[in-house]
C-alpha cells in the first residue's frame, strides 16, 4: 500500500507532464451504477518516451485521473465546478492498434464516481491522464 501511495504522490507532482486524452465517447457497461465504462479517448498526448522510457502505452491496471480540463498542478483540481474521479483501465478492446501508442482508444475503465455527472454539470470535455500502472503492487 505504502509503494502505491509513494507512486501515485509522485506521479500527482508531476501531473502536467504525464500522457493524457480527452474522452470523445463513453458508454455504462452495467447500468446499475457500477461505475463500468467503456470509454474512447481522441490520440494520447505527451506520450514519447525519452531514452529511459519508452513511449507510453495503455495497460491494463493503469491508475489514471478522470478531471474537466488538463490540470497543470493538484491544486488545479480543486475548487467550484471541477470534477475530478480515480479510475483503473480493466481491459483493451480489440480495435486498439498494438504498433502506435497513440492508437490504443478504446478500452474499459473502472471510475470511483459515474462519468455522467461530471459531463453533464460542468459542459466539458472529460480528460483521463495516466497516473501509474498497479499490476506489480496488487
Amino acid at each position: 500500500m505504502e509503494e502505491t501511495r509513494a507512486e501515485l504522490q509522485a506521479a500527482m507532482e508531476v501531473i502536467s507532464l504525464a500522457p493524457f486524452a480527452n474522452i470523445i465517447g463513453f458508454e455504462e457497461c452495467d447500468p446499475q451504477g457500477s461505475c463500468l465504462y467503456e470509454v474512447q479517448v481522441d490520440d494520447w498526448r505527451n506520450c514519447r518516451g525519452s531514452s529511459d522510457n519508452p513511449p507510453y502505452k495503455t495497460f491494463p491496471h493503469d491508475l489514471v485521473l478522470l478531471a474537466n480540463g488538463k490540470p497543470k498542478t493538484v491544486s488545479d483540481l480543486q475548487g467550484p465546478g471541477r470534477f475530478w474521479s480515480l479510475a483503473v483501465v480493466t481491459g483493451l478492446l480489440d480495435d486498439d492498434d498494438e504498433e502506435d501508442p497513440t492508437k490504443c482508444t478504446n478500452f474499459t475503465l473502472l471510475a470511483s464516481k459515474g462519468l455522467e455527472g461530471g459531463n453533464r454539470a460542468h459542459k466539458s470535455v472529460i480528460t483521463l491522464i495516466f497516473l501509474t500502472n498497479i499490476t506489480t503492487n496488487e
